[in-house]
């Protein structure tokens, strides 16, 4: 990986290109995008996120960053009225089609997460981000104003993601010795990688390999939240991953990620509950 500031449209056109491509390989499924088992009736989520959140009945949800719909799907499943958004065309069609097929009648919108629909305005009760989203955004403070917009008086937000501390750190280390890898915070600067197999299928190689990404420490985030006129409610930071972050790593029985040594060294992953005011 090596940082750099390339101009706005060299940074689009990758990311779009990048994810487009993604959403197609994701639309057949895989280890970690399960599509038959959300098409046959099962739920993508994760306990934590459940438990986090909290009951959705007769709510209003807007998915933020949706991808190809499998959470969107569960959501609704919960007996939320849904909506998801993201950014790729291609993701939205996978996640539109998905929906039809499975009988689950949650709505998708192609739009920049921080430029929603002018309809959005107060419209609902709950905004769900998860996993992977916040290092793909430049702006937190625009997102959070967005998402602010979006809730109506009391409306909560729920983030799940993984936590900045440990995105610094190399996948490549010796022993113990972390190697840095990435910012804690880029500063609003992206800094580019470059993969050449899907994160989700190491087995299938990329065309479009470059991605640029913007690194948040856990100040600017909640600092993001809080000048956005949300009222953070609480905030956990948690010892496993939800994806093999790092060498050296086990799955458990719970299909949690955690460090075989050194295990409560370091936070791995970060959610937050906030609420409009």
């Amino acid at each position: 990986m090596t940082n750099g500031t390339p101009v706005d449209g060299e940074v689009a056109r990758a990311n779009a290109a990048y994810w487009n491509e993604l959403a197609r390989l994701h639309s057949t499924g895989n280890t970690t995008y399960d599509v038959e088992h959300v098409r046959s009736g099962s739920s993508s989520l994760r306990d934590l996120e459940v438990t986090e959140l909290g009951p959705v009945a007769g709510q209003r949800l807007l998915h933020l960053q949706c991808h190809t719909g499998l959470d969107t799907i569960s959501l609704a499943r919960l007996g939320a009225t849904v909506v998801g958004v993201d950014s790729s065309p291609v993701a939205i069609e996978v996640a539109t089609n998905l929906a039809r097929e499975s009988s689950c009648d949650a709505a998708f919108v192609c739009c920049a997460v921080e430029a929603l629909p002018e309809e959005f305005s107060q419209a609902f009760d709950v905004v769900f981000m998860s996993y992977g989203v916040l290092i793909w955004l430049a702006d937190l403070r625009a997102l959070m104003l967005a998402i602010r917009k979006a809730l109506r008086p009391g409306g909560v937000l729920y983030l799940v993601d993984e936590h900045p501390f440990a995105a610094v750190f190399s996948p490549a280390r010796t022993g113990l010795a972390f190697q840095p890898y990435a910012p804690y915070d880029s500063g609003g600067r992206p800094y580019r990688s470059v993969n050449d197999v899907s994160y989700a299928d190491p087995s299938v190689s990329l065309v479009n390999r470059t991605q640029y990404k913007w690194a948040h420490s856990m100040s600017a985030l909640i600092n993001a939240v809080v000048d956005a006129s949300l009222r953070l409610e609480w905030a956990q930071e948690h010892m496993f991953s939800f994806y093999e972050m790092l060498p050296d790593m086990e799955r458990g029985s719970d299909g949690w990620w955690r460090l075989t040594r050194a295990a409560d060294s370091i936070p791995l992953m970060l959610s937050l509950r906030a609420v409009a005011v």
